[in-house]
């Protein structure tokens, strides 16, 4: 009989294939890099490109008397709203705050707000 001739000591496992670890390592970071490419387009392009619309927020006056009359609509105003009705209710996890808002006695419409700190959306 013949002695095989073995590299690992009896009772050890054979040493595991780095294929696969590899792999992972290879998806991990081509994961990182995209994550690094949306950040930099978000921060490099996306937000700077939206910066002229708040400065052009910025730099409108606040309108005449006449102005919304007139249709126009470069500037800024203030409304004064009337809160009619509200209603608070769950919603799944969350809760839904509605409130009916009227202007003077022209306008009446709905606003609805999920934020925590009651922040509305019309």
């Amino acid at each position: 009989m013949r002695a095989r001739a073995t590299t690992t000591p009896p009772g050890t496992a054979a040493p595991r294939d780095p294929a696969p670890a590899r792999r992972t390592g290879v998806l991990l970071l081509l994961l990182s890099l995209a994550a690094a490419a949306a950040c930099w387009l978000a921060f490099a392009w996306w937000l700077p490109s939206d910066s002229g619309r708040y400065q052009d927020y910025r730099a409108a006056g606040p309108c005449s008397s006449g102005a919304l009359d007139r249709g126009d609509t470069d500037c800024l105003s203030t409304w004064q709203l009337t809160v009619e009705k509200t209603v608070d209710r769950t919603a799944g996890k969350e809760s839904v705050h509605d409130a009916t808002l009227t202007y003077r006695d022209s306008w009446r419409g709905p606003s609805t707000s999920t934020a925590p700190d009651h922040s509305w959306s019309g």
